[in-house]
């Protein structure tokens, strides 16, 4: 056979199948069956290349998405590391403690030796003067390696040096491992005490269904960006704020350090308090001492931040601190600070936030206008009947 007969041009007559319908004889011939090429007309091959991006424009477009991509890393590491440094329990810590799981008490293992976690270099330093204060720790036997945590900060930014004593309060009796942890964490004198049952439970005054009905409806309430995390609270998951309000141990905590903590037997010998929470951190050398300081200056009560309160979580915390004023108007100071607390006449307040606080304990024991406005919203029952406990800090500076 010749070549001419095996040669064949393609028609729409010869295209038969689905190829007659995916290659369309206008674009394409077949011009050899020695090589079955296809060739692309020149006119239709220049205009599919002028769509295609040049090698430029490709490397432009590289380096741009490059770019953005390094942007992007940089801004969500700098968010990561301002919130470790300026929120209570940075962004990067909650995402690494859902990671991974929490250990129980019988997993926790530490030592008890080498308690100064900062090492100093050259002579010690001596202080001639200290204040007649103490450091305030409210924490149960669980707790146990994170109060070790927080002396080790305190002790090495600060209190190496100065040996101001320690006080431990608990609801329960401290175990002997407790005591012999913390004895050992530091070179000042540990003490250790039991509050009294009927200064840290819910009273039976208190209507349990409206209690628990308040408790409940935090998990409602969009936004609560704080509900407490002071020890002797059930532990939970950092993420899950709610469950902290919920309990009635965080609320008995609330009460509490409101009405009691400066009526406990061993604070009876001390001018000055200074409380440390377990799990604390002290990002930088104390370089002088906070309860002189309270002292030359007269003061009675020291704080870090204060924060907006929400209202919906206290709806009537105002009022009834406002109908005890009301009544009493000898107990509100003429320099009193409600301007802080509210610019708005109590739309909207603030509070303090109490994760460290420093004051004159003789302020808390000898003020009667403090203890019967603690005892006025005691008898309200806001502590326990408000969605978010109430917190006789938030309006501190009124009287």
């Amino acid at each position: 056979m010749s070549s001419n007969s095996r040669q064949r041009n393609w028609t729409p007559e010869n295209l038969q199948g689905p190829a007659s319908r995916a290659i369309s004889p206008s674009y394409c011939s077949l011009c050899s069956s020695d090589d079955h090429s296809i060739q692309i007309h020149t006119e239709e091959y220049n205009a599919m290349m002028a769509l295609l991006p040049t090698t430029a424009a490709r490397w432009k477009q590289l380096v741009i998405t490059k770019r953005f991509t390094l942007a992007s890393i940089f801004l969500l590491i700098s968010i990561l590391f301002l919130s470790e440094l300026f929120l209570e329990r940075g962004f990067g810590s909650r995402i690494i403690s859902q990671l991974i799981p929490e250990t129980t008490d019988e997993q926790q293992s530490f030592s008890c030796s080498n308690p100064f976690e900062f090492e100093h270099h050259g002579p010690r330093p001596t202080y001639p003067r200290k204040a007649n204060a103490t450091f305030l720790t409210l924490a149960r036997n669980s707790d146990l390696a994170g109060v070790i945590h927080s002396m080790k900060q305190v002790e090495g930014r600060f209190n190496r040096d100065r040996h101001y004593p320690w006080v431990f309060l608990n609801d329960k009796p401290f175990s002997e491992e407790f005591i012999a942890c913390t004895s050992a964490a530091t070179a000042s004198n540990t003490f250790y005490g039991q509050i009294p049952r009927e200064q840290w439970i819910q009273p039976d005054s208190i209507d349990e269904e409206r209690a628990t009905k308040a408790r409940k409806a935090l998990s409602k309430v969009k936004g609560v960006f704080y509900a407490g995390t002071s020890s002797i609270i059930p532990k939970v998951a950092l993420s899950d704020r709610t469950a902290v309000a919920d309990s009635v141990s965080y609320r008995n905590m609330c009460r509490f350090y409101s009405g009691f903590f400066y009526k406990q037997p061993l604070l009876q010998n001390f001018k000055y308090y200074w409380r440390v929470e377990p799990d604390v951190n002290y990002r930088c050398e104390i370089e002088y001492d906070p309860f002189l300081f309270m002292e030359d200056n007269n003061k009675s009560y020291g704080f870090t931040i204060s924060v907006p309160e929400q209202k919906e979580t206290t709806p009537t915390l105002w009022d009834t601190s406002m109908d005890f004023f009301n009544r009493n108007p000898q107990y509100l100071d003429p320099n009193n600070a409600m301007r802080f607390a509210s610019k708005d006449g109590g739309k909207t307040w603030t509070k303090y936030w109490t994760n460290f606080e420093i004051g004159d304990l003789d302020f808390f024991r000898q003020s009667e206008a403090y203890n019967k406005y603690f005892e006025h919203l005691d008898q309200a029952g806001g502590f326990y009947y408000e969605v978010h406990s109430w917190w006789i800090r938030y309006l501190d500076g009124l009287n």
